[in-house]
């Protein structure tokens, strides 16, 4: 066994273990479940200002997402940039996953009227450049 495929077992073992649901699609970029996001979570709580029960996460979680279609750049606190980067990505990996897993608009095109979803292969935050941040909120407008 090669030592990439030691550290990937490892790390399913300890998602199973652990109990967390993850897509791991074709950019290999893991997309984990709204509801076990806890960032996203306790931020969209924080949005709304009150602490919320399970039944409550999804209502919660649709008006931050509501919240970030309703602002523009210049007011997203940097703090929310990771919930929403992993929120893009998760929204994206539906959409490919509904349409059978063969959406070509995942895929940077240059092809003209075709969406190319720019920032789907980012792993981090931390790649994100300050002029980025436009341009992933007016995809991720586009996206709902």
């Amino acid at each position: 066994m090669h030592e990439s495929e030691a550290e990937e077992s490892a790390v399913s073992e300890l998602r199973k273990r652990l109990g967390i649901s993850v897509s791991l699609p074709s950019n290999g970029v893991p997309v984990v479940d709204e509801l076990e996001d806890r960032e996203l979570t306790e931020l969209a709580s924080s949005l709304v200002g009150e602490r919320d029960t399970t039944c409550e996460h999804i209502s919660h979680i649709q008006a931050l997402r509501d919240h970030w279609r309703n602002s523009t750049a210049r007011f997203i606190p940097l703090k929310e940039l990771g919930p929403l980067l992993r929120d893009y990505q998760r929204q994206i990996t539906r959409r490919h996953l509904e349409n059978g897993g063969s959406d070509p608009e995942l895929v940077e095109s240059g092809s003209p009227g075709k969406v190319a979803y720019g920032f789907y292969h980012i792993r981090n935050v931390n790649q994100l450049r300050m002029d980025d941040i436009p341009k992933l909120l007016a995809e991720y407008k586009q996206l709902n």
